[in-house]
């Protein structure tokens, strides 16, 4: 005889999922402990290669006629008016560099991450080496973009904005890329990597927001005369800042997910 408790109540089987789980989602922890490895990683190979290039590139200045004949008063002027000349270009190409080395540490370790959660040697390679190659490439495009930006705008009373400005243009979008890298690492499907790409947008803006924080906190009287700052302090710092927030973010914009009413957790 059934009981009023059983009429309607839909049978079980043991391979059914449970209701409730029985601790919050793992894979979010688990992805949050690696890719906070792959952002110090990151920014470790970065910062030594950054700061092993760094001011690679140097003016070449070309004297005009009669140089040697000027008095020791104006060449001087002289000098500083060439320099004032070539320092955007050259900066430029050093500047390419330095985002170049940051994107292909942090879009490839992420990309080789994201693979290695899932236990896919195979995917993190490929999306390590496509992650690293496109971060990079972005991170030099910004800095074509921003580098004549920046001196055409800045002077002796530039504050705090305009680093925040070139500083996320440059960023801002290798922790994009790095993230979508990190994305194409796990292959969970399109929203899984759209996910991740914000996570590491939103990271890097965090962490840039962050590192100028810092530079006004710690470092105040470095003055903001190039894109990427001649303090070896202020450069460390930005790496690790944006290495770091970003690969953070994107793990953790990869949280647990409800199926409807029932209260299932599923893993992304």
């Amino acid at each position: 005889m059934s009981t009023p408790d059983s009429v309607g109540s839909p049978a079980t089987s043991p391979t059914d999922p449970p209701l409730v789980a029985s601790h919050a989602n793992p894979l979010p922890k688990r992805l949050w402990l690696w890719t906070l490895s792959a952002g110090l990683i990151a920014g470790v190979v970065a910062g030594l290669c950054g700061e092993a290039v760094y001011g690679w590139f140097q003016p070449v200045l070309v004297y005009p006629p009669g140089f040697e004949k000027l008095s020791p008063f104006d060449k001087p002027d002289v000098i500083s008016g060439l320099l004032r000349k070539e320092e955007p270009g050259v900066e430029l190409k050093n500047t390419a560099v330095a985002t170049g080395l940051l994107g292909a540490a942090l879009g490839g370790a992420l990309g080789l991450v994201g693979g290695l959660a899932r236990r896919s040697l195979r995917s993190g390679l490929i999306a390590g080496v496509v992650g690293a190659f496109a971060a990079a490439a972005i991170g030099a495009v910004m800095a074509a973009i921003l580098t004549p930006i920046f001196y055409r705008s800045v002077d002796p009373e530039t504050g705090l904005e305009l680093g925040i400005l070139i500083h996320s243009g440059l960023w801002v979008p290798i922790g994009a890329v790095a993230g979508l890298a990190f994305g194409l690492g796990l292959g969970r499907g399109t929203g899984t990597i759209l996910k991740a790409l914000l996570g590491g947008l939103a990271g890097a803006v965090l962490g840039t927001l962050m590192s100028e924080l810092g530079d006004a906190l710690a470092f105040s009287n470095v003055r903001l005369d190039k894109p990427i700052p001649d303090d070896w302090h202020c450069r460390i710092l930005a790496v690790f800042c944006v290495s770091i927030c970003s690969a953070l973010g994107a793990a953790l914009s990869l949280g647990a997910r409800k199926s409807g009413k029932s209260g299932v957790v599923k893993e992304v």
